[in-house]
């Protein structure tokens, strides 16, 4: 491995995949170590190969190419689209490479936009509810029975939506009442770090 062969490496990746920096290390540690003999890709790094992988990212961030609070934004934004909680994005965004404090800020930011944590759980919970035909959502003449709910209020918890929310959400008859729930979020049950409520 040389440096221009590293570097080549580096902005190949970053064309195709939006990155952090924590994660763009991961990957040019793993170009290293595969270039070289099958019984020495264990040892570590070199002073000179650490190196070359500390300039590589450093110049990626002043080109732009690599941006750890952009990429925060972005994700963040998408994830609660697809209906993941906010307590899950920040989880989401650390297993990305985001440091916690970036990771809280974000999803604080994010959550604040929508009217507080609940306001931002309930927001992803009916994005996921559109997404998956569930709750008011779910095909017409489809009747909402006891193994039903079951089913419908685990794919929340899936994605990280406390039992208060996910059952406001699976009994709401339409989305007039999704409507009322954003009005009365305050008021719905949180959920209890103890015990799991009955579904």
């Amino acid at each position: 491995m040389t440096f221009a062969r590293l570097e080549r490496a580096c902005y190949h990746y970053l064309g195709r995949f939006a990155s952090t920096e924590a994660r763009l290390a991961e990957v040019l540690e793993r170009r290293i170590r595969r270039a070289r003999p099958a019984g020495e890709r264990a040892a570590p790094l070199s002073e000179e190969e650490s190196g070359w992988i500390a300039e590589l990212i450093v110049r990626a961030r002043r080109f732009g190419f690599v941006d750890d609070r952009a990429f925060a934004e972005a994700r963040a934004r998408n994830l609660l689209t697809a209906g993941h909680a906010p307590r899950r994005i920040v989880w989401k965004l650390r297993e990305a490479g985001i440091c916690e404090e970036l990771a809280e800020e974000t999803v604080a930011a994010l959550a604040h936009v929508h009217g507080g944590e609940r306001a931002g759980t309930l927001a992803a919970a009916i994005a996921l509810a559109r997404r998956r035909r569930i709750g008011p959502f779910r095909p017409a003449g489809t009747t909402l029975d006891h193994d039903r709910r079951r089913r419908e209020i685990a794919i929340f918890a899936r994605r990280g939506i406390d039992y208060g929310i996910a059952r406001a959400v699976v009994e709401a008859e339409d989305e007039t009442a999704l409507e009322k729930l954003g009005e009365e979020i305050a008021d719905l049950p949180v959920p209890d770090p103890d015990g799991e409520p009955p579904i």
